[in-house]
């Protein structure tokens, strides 16, 4: 499937979106780590990588076609467990609330 120049290119775009937020996690959780509570930027970093997360999973699926509605892949799982990642512990509009309410609007 790799050998497709478009699958090559959707794994990219992919990877580069999974990379953006491992890092706006990883910087969060340091800084976090290190005594501070940047409330803004914990909103944000759950909010970007809970979308990205739901977009790849999306993305994989569409990949795969209709067996990627199947159990027997495991694409279908990753979907609905990266979706409830954008339910659980605060939805998406509650993050957005909290990065609006932090810049004071």
């Amino acid at each position: 499937i790799g050998h497709f120049q478009v699958i090559r290119h959707k794994f990219a775009e992919m990877a580069t979106k999974i990379e953006t937020a491992r890092q706006m996690v990883y910087t969060t959780a340091w800084r976090f780590q290190n005594g501070e509570y940047p409330v803004r930027e914990i909103s944000m970093a759950k909010l970007y990588a809970s979308r990205i997360a739901v977009e790849v999973a999306d993305e994989c699926i569409q990949i795969h076609g209709g067996a990627g509605y199947m159990r027997e892949y495991g694409v279908e799982r990753v979907w609905r467990d990266m979706r409830l990642n954008r339910i659980g512990a605060g939805t998406d509009e509650v993050m957005l609330e909290v990065i609006g309410r932090s810049y004071g609007l």
